[in-house]
């Protein structure tokens, strides 16, 4: 499995595509939060929740692409 793949289906570059995200976007400029991106990382459960049936589909699929090699 790619390294891509890996890290969509475990969501280990979340805080990246989280701060991405909420920069840049035009829709949170007049959000106001009363809490840091920091504060969120840290009260974050340390337990991932794993999605079985999306993750054997992404394998399935991505083993589907490199067989049509």
């Amino acid at each position: 499995m790619s390294t891509t793949v890996a890290k969509m289906i475990t969501g280990v570059s979340r805080p990246a595509s989280l701060a991405r995200r909420t920069g840049s976007e035009a829709r949170w400029k007049d959000v106001i939060r009363h809490y840091t991106k920091e504060e969120v990382e840290r009260l974050r459960g340390t337990v991932r929740i794993e999605n079985t049936l999306a993750r054997l589909g992404a394998e399935r699929l991505w083993k589907l692409f490199q067989e049509e090699d």
